[in-house]
């Protein structure tokens, strides 16, 4: 009877080592989470190159409260978003930043139903916000615009409190003030905006022993603020005495751009300087005014024939050279 008791003592002894084996694994890591504690946060841009920019503007953040946690630090979707499967954003070694990424993605699609948690703004690119409700919210920040850049920012994930254990393997603490070096930063991209010049010809006299129309040909350098180059040739042609007004556009903003006229029609002289030089150009849609390079010709003595094409001389950042494609009625032209 005793050996009879000792062998059932063993066997139960191993099935609870058994279960112990199996069960342990699945146990969460991190404490329990405070649901009731307040939270607070720090955002800033984390876009260095972008932030001296970004920091002259007044930029709006909207935190949406997609999901609640609860105690076991899981999700549980809220309004627009319930949804949205939230049980697969979790904080461990299994879970990936592209799941989180996915989240955002479909959160980011519905937010047009839901209103903001939280509203802020930052001011010289940084903001704080206090006594937040825990949960896991959706950042976004509305595509804005500087005096020279078009921005848009990812809409991103971020769970308050957050927790780092699947990842140091050391500390199991949710954090409740993601501050300091556990605050969050705006990833940006940026684009330069455009705009446009336009360029003013009169012919105040026309020579009239020429029978054919008189050919004005303007050479247009670009140079960008991030210091790119692009060359364009532009044409203006006249049968009569008149005024003429070209409008070129998609001119990075911010830009210099000298206008030359190189080529005088046969029979006339420019009146005044032959280049002109627009800088800091506006972005279109600031500007009251477009930027004008304004030039006057006469008839002159001369009679001699001429011609004029039309090459636009573009940087190109693949082949590190310049490319040249004519105007769409002449035909392409290769370097």
């Amino acid at each position: 009877m005793k050996k009879k008791f000792c062998k059932l003592s063993a066997i139960f002894i191993a099935l609870i080592m058994m279960f112990t084996v199996v069960v342990l694994p699945n146990v969460e890591a991190a404490l329990p989470v405070d649901v009731n504690k307040k939270c607070s946060l720090e955002i800033s841009i984390s876009s260095h190159s972008y932030a001296e920019d970004l920091s002259k503007n007044d930029v709006q953040v909207d935190l949406y409260k997609v999901a609640s946690i609860s105690q076991g630090g899981n999700y549980t979707g809220l309004d627009a978003f319930k949804d949205i499967d939230w049980s697969t954003v979790k904080y461990d070694a299994t879970q990936s930043a592209k799941t989180w990424k996915q989240r955002a993605s479909e959160a980011s699609k519905v937010i047009k139903d839901a209103t903001p948690a939280y509203t802020a703004t930052l001011k010289g690119g940084y903001v704080k916000l206090t006594n937040l409700q825990t949960g896991l919210y959706l950042v976004v920040v509305n595509d804005m615009n500087s005096q020279y850049y078009s921005y848009k920012f990812t809409p991103y994930l971020v769970s308050l409190p957050n927790n780092y254990y699947y990842t140091t393997k050391k500390d199991d603490t949710w954090y409740y003030d993601l501050v300091g070096s556990k605050a969050i930063g705006i990833k940006a991209d940026r684009e330069l905006r455009m705009s446009s010049i336009q360029i003013t010809k009169k012919l105040t006299s026309q020579n009239t022993t020429l029978t054919t129309n008189a050919t004005f040909v303007y050479q247009v350098d670009i140079e960008t603020i991030e210091n790119q180059k692009e060359t364009r040739f532009i044409t203006l042609n006249f049968d009569e005495v008149k005024e003429k007004t070209i409008r070129i556009a998609d001119i990075p903003a911010g830009s210099k751009v000298t206008v030359t006229e190189v080529y005088t029609g046969a029979g006339y002289e420019i009146v005044g300087d032959s280049k002109k030089v627009l800088e800091s150009l506006v972005a279109d849609e600031d500007s009251q005014e477009i930027a004008t390079a304004s030039f006057e010709n006469k008839a002159s003595n001369e009679i001699h024939g001429g011609y004029g094409i039309v090459n636009n001389y573009k940087y190109s950042k693949e082949v590190q050279d310049y490319t040249v494609k004519q105007s769409k009625e002449n035909k392409t032209v290769q370097e």
